[in-house]
């Protein structure tokens, strides 16, 4: 059987081995650094799921859909910008919450 792996682990081996960026395209990378630059300058730190996914699909120029994004898990950069220096944290509300999901570094 095997052992459950502990965050611990995972850490050490993003340590060890880098985290593999290769399965996003360049423009998710590309959509996210616009993003936070926007958020930074506006003062918000703050960058909505909308339109972050909204920005991936207009920088992938047609290569992709708003599903492809989610199917594909190109939101899941947090531990990348992590590796990076940054702060990132994905807020998912509730249900019941109108409101959008969001980023917050």
């Amino acid at each position: 059987m095997s052992d459950i792996i502990t965050p611990e682990q995972v850490s050490e081996k993003i340590k060890e081995e880098g985290l593999d960026t290769s399965r996003f395209p360049d423009y998710v990378f590309e959509a996210f650094n616009e993003a936070i630059k926007d958020a930074v300058a506006d003062g918000s730190r703050t960058i909505y799921r909308n339109k972050i996914v909204g920005l991936i699909v207009e920088k992938s120029e047609g290569a992709c859909t708003r599903n492809e994004v989610f199917d594909n898990h190109w939101l899941d950069v947090e531990p990348i910008y992590k590796e990076k220096g940054w702060d990132l944290k994905y807020v998912k509300l509730p249900y019941y919450d109108t409101n959008d999901h969001y980023f917050y570094f």
